[in-house]
C-alpha cells in the first residue's frame, strides 16, 4: 500500500480543503485509492451515516484522486462530475455518531473506446461494511482547455474561512407546494461558499446542487405524506448538463411520481433551472421509515 502526497493530488485535480476532506490517501497495486472522512453536513430529516449528497461529494472526489494518481505527468486536470448513480445497500434508521470515521475506496473503470475526455469511477463507502456505492462519470478537461472554456468564471478573490461552509445547507426560498410539485429558489453563491472547489473559478459544486435538490424533494415528500417524518434515501441518479458559475441564482424543482402499487418508497423527479434552461436532472427514491 502506497501513501499519496496530498499536495500533489490537490494540484492535479484542482480541488482543495475544505471541499476536499480526506486527511490522507493510500493506493494499492491495482490502482484502488482509499481514504477516510468524517461526515460534516447537517442531516435534517434524512437518516443515514452521512447524507447522500455529502457522500457523493467525497466519493466523486476520491474517484478523481484515483485518476490523478494514475497520471504519468504532474499536470492539472479538471474532473467535472457529469453523471452519477448512488445506491444505498442498507437502510439506516439512525445517524452516525459524532466524529464517526467512515471509509471510502475508488477505482477507475477503463474506457473501452479510449476516450481521454471522459472517465468513469466505481466508488463505495463503509463503516467496516459497505453501505453505499456510487458510479461516477466525469468530463476530463486539461487546465488550458478548462480555463479557456470557463474564462468568464475567473475570480481571484482571497477567501479566508474559519470553518467549512459545507456543514450547512444554503438558504432556499420555497414556493407553496402543490399536490405533486414544489419549487425553491436560491441566491447566487459567494465565492467562500464553494471554497476549495476549482479555486479561482467559483462554480456551483455538484454536492451543493444535489443537497439542495434532495432538500426540496424531502420537503415535498413531507407534503405528500402529510407529516414531517424521518426518511432514508435509497437511490439517486444525477445528470449534470453544464458547469454553472457561482454568481448565477438557481431554481430547484421537485415533482412526485405516483405509482399504482402500495409501497413505502416514493420517487421524485427533480431538476435545476437557470434562465429557463434545465442544467441538472435528478431522480431520487425516498423510503418512508415509519
Amino acid at each position: 500500500m502506497q501513501s499519496l502526497d496530498l499536495s500533489t493530488i490537490h494540484r492535479r485535480i484542482a480541488v482543495d480543503p475544505p471541499y476536499f476532506a480526506f486527511k490522507q490517501l493510500t493506493k494499492d497495486d491495482d490502482g484502488t485509492v482509499y481514504g477516510d472522512f468524517v461526515p460534516e453536513q447537517a442531516m435534517g430529516y434524512e437518516c443515514g451515516l452521512v447524507s447522500a449528497a455529502e457522500l457523493g461529494r467525497h466519493l466523486a472526489i476520491l474517484g478523481s484522486c484515483a485518476a490523478a494518481a494514475a497520471l504519468p505527468h504532474d499536470e492539472r486536470v479538471y474532473y467535472l462530475a457529469m453523471k452519477a448513480h448512488y445506491i444505498a445497500l442498507r437502510q439506516e434508521k439512525q445517524n452516525a455518531q459524532p466524529e464517526q470515521v467512515l471509509h471510502a475506496l475508488a477505482k477507475i473503470i477503463p474506457d473501452e473506446n479510449g476516450n481521454a475526455r471522459t472517465l468513469k469511477s466505481f466508488t463505495s463507502a463503509s463503516d467496516n461494511e459497505t453501505f453505499a456505492t456510487l458510479l461516477v462519470e466525469y468530463s476530463v478537461l486539461p487546465e488550458k482547455l478548462f480555463k479557456r472554456m470557463f474564462s468568464n468564471f475567473s475570480n481571484n478573490q482571497v477567501i479566508a474561512l474559519s470553518d467549512s461552509p459545507y456543514k450547512q445547507s444554503i438558504p432556499l426560498r420555497f414556493d407553496k407546494a402543490s399536490n405533486t410539485g414544489l419549487i425553491a429558489h436560491s441566491s447566487a453563491l459567494e465565492p467562500d461558499q464553494c471554497a476549495g472547489h476549482f479555486s479561482g473559478y467559483p462554480a456551483w459544486p455538484v454536492a451543493i446542487i444535489a443537497y439542495s435538490l434532495l432538500q426540496v424533494a424531502g420537503k415535498l415528500f413531507h407534503h405528500v405524506i402529510g407529516a414531517e417524518e424521518k426518511y432514508a434515501i435509497h437511490q439517486v441518479k444525477l445528470d449534470v448538463k453544464q458547469l454553472i458559475s457561482s454568481s448565477d441564482p438557481l431554481s430547484f424543482q421537485a415533482e412526485f411520481i405516483p405509482t399504482a402499487s402500495i409501497s413505502p418508497r416514493y420517487t421524485f423527479q427533480c431538476k435545476v433551472i437557470h434562465q429557463q434552461k434545465t442544467i441538472v436532472e435528478l431522480e431520487v427514491e425516498i423510503d418512508r421509515l415509519s
